[in-house]
């Protein structure tokens, strides 16, 4: 298990991150989201013994983690802008970084390979970092965070350079080290990726996570009830639901109209639209994504 517990970390007179806790267990991934400057990076770094926390500890397996050299094998940390000798190859990067591991010629080369095939680089080994794409050096970066083989791997960003398919393949990689039991405390911006592979999921919100819990059960506690109406005859649509009064809000997209009501009205709602008598091109109700549920809880918190 890893646990943070009441983290702390003030800059002069700005507090970012206030009381955080965290606990993740083998095998699991959480994903950590909020806007820039909401104290994620500040907390990855103080987890990676980066930077101090004012107050507040970190655990690893029950066990402390005091200071960098207690970090042994225990965290790996992937960064999106990964700094490395760009004058290396990609295998001499890697039997660089694998020099404390006290392994022979062919075990850092197998153990390179794999790490490259993983990424995706398999092709590229005896090729100078220097001339890599930007998506091709975080590709590189994701490898040099597994080198240790972590119990727990701190994910900044992991796919912001890569394209569509560069980050099907993160989430693959990510998908992998589950299978091996590993913890995974990943921070992104692509909340689809969020979804698609997170167990847990937390919003930072100037500095204090507001939300945590179980993606279902997030979509099921925050989001909104809004039935999407497919038509070209919206404006008849919005004459039929200008009195009633459990409709929240309704919002104009292509096309078509989202009307939000109260909660216990949506069977009134769907059953009230669908019985109009004009054509309809599809009459559902949205499944909420975190996205949407972030947004508007970031929304309330800030102002």
């Amino acid at each position: 298990m890893f646990k943070v517990e009441n983290i702390k970390k003030s800059f002069g007179d700005k507090e970012v991150l206030k009381n955080i806790n965290l606990s993740i267990q083998s095998g699991e991934v959480y994903g950590l989201v909020g806007a820039n400057g909401a104290g994620k990076t500040t907390l990855f770094n103080i987890i990676a013994q980066i930077l101090k926390p004012d107050f507040g500890k970190v655990f690893v397996d029950d066990k402390q983690v005091k200071s960098a050299n207690d970090l042994s094998q225990n965290i790996g940390y992937i960064i999106d802008i990964p700094a490395m000798f760009e004058y290396m190859t990609a295998y001499e990067y890697l039997d660089f970084l694998m020099s404390p591991l006290k392994l022979n010629k062919q075990q850092v080369r197998e153990k390179s390979d794999y790490l490259l095939l993983a990424v995706g680089l398999k092709d590229v080994g005896n090729k100078r970092i220097k001339t890599f794409s930007r998506g091709m050096k975080q590709r590189m970066g994701i490898a040099s965070g597994l080198v240790s083989n972590p119990k727990v791997i701190l994910m900044d960003e992991p796919s912001s350079a890569l394209d569509p398919e560069g980050r099907i393949d993160v989430v693959n990689i990510i998908e992998l080290l589950r299978k091996q039991g590993k913890i995974i405390l990943l921070s992104t911006h692509i909340l689809t990726d969020v979804e698609r592979v997170c167990d847990r999921v937390g919003l930072l919100v100037k500095g204090t996570l507001i939300i945590e819990g179980k993606i279902d059960e997030v979509l099921k506690k925050y989001a909104k009830p809004i039935l999407r109406v497919e038509t070209k005859k919206v404006d008849e649509v919005q004459k039929a639901i200008k009195r009633v009064r459990y409709i929240v809000k309704t919002t104009l997209i292509n096309e078509g109209i989202d009307i939000e009501c109260k909660e216990g009205k949506q069977r009134d709602l769907f059953k009230r639209i669908s019985e109009l008598d004009i054509p309809f091109d599809g009459i559902f109700f949205k499944k909420p994504t975190i996205e949407e549920v972030f947004i508007e809880a970031n929304k309330e918190v800030v102002k």
